[in-house]
């Protein structure tokens, strides 16, 4: 493989599992190959959409919290 950067979260626990929960993104360097190019777009998509919809709930959250808060 290519020259590889490694993006690590707060837990620097070993996933090599793609579609489950990743704690650190392999991002090809320039030398990479087309697949693996796509194969990382594919990989940072997926998270993405999780962020979104951990966001979105988050907030729905906070809103609830705050119509509930005595005033």
């Amino acid at each position: 493989m290519s020259h590889v950067t490694r993006l690590y979260s707060d837990t620097e626990s070993d996933f090599d599992d793609w579609d489950g929960d990743p704690s650190h993104i392999s991002i090809p360097g320039p030398s990479a190959s087309k697949g693996e190019l796509l194969e990382t777009l594919k990989v940072l998509q997926v998270q993405m959409q999780r962020l979104q919809e951990e966001n979105r709930s988050i907030k729905e959250e906070n809103k609830t919290l705050h119509a509930e808060k005595p005033k």
